[in-house]
């Protein structure tokens, strides 16, 4: 699990304890701490109207209205959370779009130095990112680099467990099995 992984999963952990923790962790302390403080009163009037109880019916509605306030802030919190953690996963996505197209730009361009650094850029962010450690083949394959190349697409595979890249990754070590780092030929449509 990488450091960004463990993190989420962390903040859902710390909300599941207290209501409002995981925002505090993903850096929005003041929303946090003020659903952390509404849901620990809350959870407070639930408890001491449950201790204190009286037979009024007056006691009863209180009570009531305490435990509900408290397990809606609870579900509010999760909610939140899944909101928050859902728009941290569209923005990551975004970064990794516009970091995906600084490694194909200077790949298509022949620059393949500006290329590698950004997929080793990728990868310092994600270690299993499967695109970038594919164009890391791509480019090893480009420089002559054989085992490099295989080393790469081996990576790849192990690493795509739904088969999105198989038949990609497939192709490229087929044909430096066969010796050499050329393309298939295309077939004869005739």
């Amino acid at each position: 699990m990488n450091a960004g992984r463990s993190r989420l999963v962390w903040a859902w952990l710390a909300n599941l304890l207290v209501p409002g923790a995981g925002l505090v962790s993903l850096g929005r302390i003041a929303a946090g701490a003020a659903l952390a403080a509404a849901w620990a009163v809350a959870a407070a009037a639930a408890i001491v109207l449950s201790i204190f109880e009286g037979a009024s019916p007056a006691a009863a509605g209180q009570r009531a209205l305490a435990w509900a306030a408290m397990a809606g802030l609870y579900v509010g919190a999760q909610v939140w959370l899944a909101l928050a953690l859902r728009a941290l996963r569209r923005d990551a996505d975004r970064d990794r779009d516009g970091g995906l197209r600084r490694v194909i730009v200077p790949y298509l361009q022949g620059r393949l130095e500006d290329a590698e650094a950004a997929c080793w850029g990728l990868l310092q962010a994600d270690p299993d990112d499967l695109e970038a450690t594919l164009y890391l083949g791509a480019i090893a394959r480009r420089r002559g680099d054989r085992a490099g190349a295989a080393r790469f697409f081996k990576r790849v595979r192990y690493l795509d467990g739904a088969g999105k890249w198989d038949f990609e990754v497939g192709r490229e070590l087929a044909a430096l099995g066969e010796g050499g780092a050329r393309e298939a030929p295309l077939p004869d449509l005739r």
